[in-house]
């Protein structure tokens, strides 16, 4: 097994012994498709992807309530301003880190 293999285990038995500090999320990942000239507006398509996410600690923004995030990485990207949905409240994406196995990054309440 080589060492990516390894480290993509060791990560993935992470989250398994945080047991209930671990959450099952909602992904959505926004994806502009065109323009609206009409409107002025982005069309955008959303993909939502089920993610693993630990939530951490929280810090107080001009946005509001502000967390500290490491979401399992499994084939997808997040973005800044790709919306989480954990226990039925939306967060917005900041600040997004990909060290190749885990993201961390910033979630904010709020939606798209």
């Amino acid at each position: 097994m080589g060492m990516r293999s390894t480290i993509k285990t060791a990560v993935n038995k992470a989250f398994t012994a945080l047991g209930d500090l671990a959450s099952e999320g909602t992904l959505q990942s926004v994806t502009s498709t065109g323009f609206d000239f009409g409107s002025g507006s982005t069309v955008s398509a959303s993909d939502p992807v089920v993610i693993d996410v630990v939530i951490m600690e929280q810090a107080k923004t001009e946005l509001g309530p502000s967390y500290k995030a490491i979401i399992l990485k499994d084939g997808f990207t997040v973005q800044a301003g790709d919306l989480v949905t954990v226990d039925s409240v939306n967060y917005k994406v900041s600040n997004p880190v990909d060290n190749s196995f885990t993201i961390e990054c910033d979630l904010t309440r709020g939606s798209l």
